[in-house]
């Protein structure tokens, strides 16, 4: 037998030794997808003789990806080459810069980040003269969900219905003019322009068709609509399209992500193979018995329960807590017990709650009792200011037409560059149809500006001028800090002694470190080096790919970033309805947002190896306002018992609620005179009520002469 198959069970054998031919492989939690994936991909090459050149692989994050490569060349001794391994972003940039001139495209693009998106669509909605209330983050989820569903600014621009809609799409069309004049893409762009390729490009598809016989998909559950027609075209109609995922853990339906796509796959390829992983190696029986109970109340998947060898004892635990102090003093407390105990570490614990807010309270607690800790999905090392500033110059210094890059740091340090001198630059670049570094580089219609103006400008320009010289033959190290030194950047840093400056030239050093790892790893590679790939390998990095386990601490965060992750012991705080499920899926009233918060908990508890706690809390203040919710309907799904209202009482005596307080967020009422309605707002606290009713809007009610009846 083959070695790639030692160790793999009866059905993981079956998936890795699949016939060609469309494969779908539905990968419970826990149950070796990665290993799946893998030992394939060794089969292909050692026991069909497939060439790794043949071969693509995809998946949803770098670690993910990265992890792939190494397992492999352990799996068959040797370094692997020619494969193509990596993010569909990552994949969709590579061909991209190989190919996207047929559709256009310049393969010395820039990438826009989410805070270079927010700046351009800010400057857009000013020229609009749009309403305030329309942001530049409601901007672009608009449009970004609209490319994820294929829609052009023009197929958008139909589909407009409200005002709002039609400014949006007016928006749209000018963000796109402004990226091609800046040679940029956004990181939807990527997918929607192989899907451009590969549709209208008969020859380029039909090249890596042939090219890449062999098509491997991780987390197939998350892909969107976009990803999806890309492995459609890509794969054909009944090619060698091996898919790995779970529907029970389609999570990112906010992203674009269709769960369609993996329960649909049986009716898109018609002679695929079908293989179900259900031993878990993660979690105990326990454990999994409280996940499969919950997940049988979705409809929308594909039919299989989990099982494992691991026993436990009091592997899940549930607990009613007074408050969310309560609550957070459990955390700290049974956490700082097993870190004492010897038999977990903290970083071998997790955190999960369901939305950030719930997060602040226990910070508190937890820095009380000197509990190390991290909060994952904080503000992230290539977010802060002088990482920006430096990451917008070197965006300049490889592509000075990038309007956004540029006037983020043409005053950056000041060098006497205001704000009318910009606004003045940024209105001769409209007049005369090009971009800003055109009208510095060939002075069109500088000599309107002030001498002084002129002066400062001129030296921004040289500036430029003479790092993109050096760039031309150094590495991305040393372009870094040559363009340190020659702004002025590090030394006005450096003239200000303030704990917070301090503070950014250690980030500017440990930025230092990040291109020297790359410098020295672009020697050894066939490809990149290129200023241009390190800036698109810094965009494209994600969380999980900064998620570092060697440190001591208790890790904080929220389920949606806990996917494809693991932890000994696990906390699920905030088991209570309109907390999770949250309120806008109970107010939605569609049972497909309550099968996805369903979901949301399922990847949750199936984090934990060992340990689950399962926490609600008899009275919660969030948001401002203070709650009496009642117990999430997934308690009572995962068949776990928490204790009554009478087990907290004698610790909530001071906080017992009034008669009235049986009411909670999100409960359906009964009103003599306006009929039936949803509570969308409640102050238990001082007896008050709102109430949302169909044709008739939101009425407030006093709780106690209200006379409302629940449904």
């Amino acid at each position: 037998m083959a070695h790639y198959l030692d160790g793999l069970n009866e059905e993981q054998k079956k998936a890795v030794t699949a016939a060609d031919g469309p494969v779908l492989v539905v990968a419970g939690a826990g149950s070796g997808k990665t290993r799946v994936l893998t030992n394939r991909i060794a089969y292909l090459m050692d026991e069909r003789g497939v060439s790794a050149r043949q071969i693509m692989a995809l998946t949803f994050t770098n670690k993910a990806a990265k992890e792939m490569e190494t397992r492999l060349a352990d799996l068959l001794k040797t370094e692997v080459y020619g494969l193509w391994v990596g993010t569909f972003h990552r994949i969709c940039l590579r061909l991209l810069r190989m190919e996207g001139e047929a559709i256009g495209i310049s393969p010395d693009f820039v990438i826009y980040d989410d805070a270079d998106q927010r700046s351009l669509i800010k400057s857009l909605l000013k020229q609009q003269g749009a309403d305030e209330r329309l942001t530049p983050a409601a901007v672009l989820c608009a449009i970004s969900d609209a490319k994820n569903e294929l829609m052009n600014p023009e197929a958008y621009e139909e589909t407009a219905f409200t005002a709002d809609e039609e400014t949006i799409a007016a928006i749209y069309k000018k963000y796109e003019a402004q990226k091609k004049a800046n040679n940029a893409l956004d990181f939807d762009d990527l997918l929607l322009y192989v899907v451009e390729l590969f549709s209208t490009c008969h020859e380029v598809l039909s090249d890596y068709r042939e090219r890449f016989p062999y098509i491997l998909v991780d987390e197939y559950q998350d892909t969107n609509e976009a990803q999806y027609r890309i492995l459609r075209l890509l794969a054909g109609k009944e090619g060698n399209l091996f898919v790995v995922g779970d529907p029970d853990q389609s999570i990112y339906a906010f992203r674009g992500a269709k769960i369609e796509n993996i329960l649909n796959f049986h009716h898109d390829y018609p002679k695929a193979q079908v293989y179900r992983l259900q031993k878990n190696y993660r979690s105990t029986m326990g454990i999994l018995r409280v996940a499969n109970a919950l997940i049988k109340h979705n409809g929308n998947r594909l039919e299989k329960e989990l099982y494992s060898d691991k026993s436990g004892v009091g592997d899940v635990e549930a607990a009613l807590l007074p408050d969310e102090k309560a609550e957070a003093h459990y955390v700290a407390d049974k956490a700082k017990h097993y870190a004492e105990g010897g038999k977990y570490r903290y970083r071998d614990m997790a955190v999960f709650y369901r939305t950030h807010a719930q997060s602040r309270v226990l910070e508190d607690m937890l820095q009380k009792n000197k509990i190390p800790y991290k909060v994952f999905g904080g503000q992230k090392y290539y977010d802060r200011k002088e990482i920006k500033d430096t990451m917008a110059y070197l965006r300049v210094i490889m592509n000075p037409d990038d309007n956004v890059s540029l006037l983020r740091i043409i005053n950056e340090p000041r060098r006497g560059i205001g704000d009318t001198t910009v606004e003045k630059l940024e209105d001769l670049s409209a007049a005369h149809a090009v971009s800003v570094w055109r009208v510095l580089d060939d002075h069109v219609g500088l000599e309107e500006m002030k001498s002084a103006a002129q002066k400062s400008l001129g030296v921004f320009t040289e500036l430029i001028r003479e790092l993109r010289l050096f760039a031309l033959d150094h590495n991305v190290t040393e372009i870094t800090a040559e363009l340190w030194q020659k702004s002025g950047y590090k030394a006005a840093l450096e003239k200000e002694n303030s704990i917070e400056n301090m503070s950014r030239l250690e980030n500017m050093e440990e930025f230092l470190t990040v291109t020297a790892d790359y410098d020295k790893s672009a020697r050894f590679e066939a490809e990149g080096g290129s200023l241009a790939d390190f800036l698109a390998s810094i965009s494209l990095s994600s969380d999980l790919d900064n998620f570092e386990e060697s440190d001591d601490y208790l890790t904080l965060m929220t389920i949606h970033m806990a996917k494809g992750l693991e932890f000994s012991v696990v906390f699920l705080m905030g088991m209570e309805e309109s907390i999770f499920p949250h309120i806008r899926s109970i107010l939605a009233g569609r049972e497909s947002e309550i099968e996805e918060e369903r979901r949301l908990c399922y990847v949750g508890v199936t984090r934990a190896m060992d340990k689950l706690k399962i926490l609600r809390a008899y009275r919660r203040t969030l948001w401002g306002r203070t709650m009496y919710n009642k117990p999430s309907r997934f308690l009572e799904e995962m068949n776990i018992k928490v204790p009554e209202k009478k087990s907290a009482e004698p610790a909530a005596k001071a906080i017992e609620p009034k008669a009235y307080d049986s009411f909670s967020l999100g409960d359906k009422i009964s009103h003599c005179k306006f009929g039936e309605g949803v509570i969308v707002f409640i102050d238990n606290d001082n007896g008050k009520a709102k109430v949302a009713f169909p044709d008739l809007g939101i009425k407030e009610f006093l709780l106690a002469y209200a006379n409302l009846e629940k449904i």
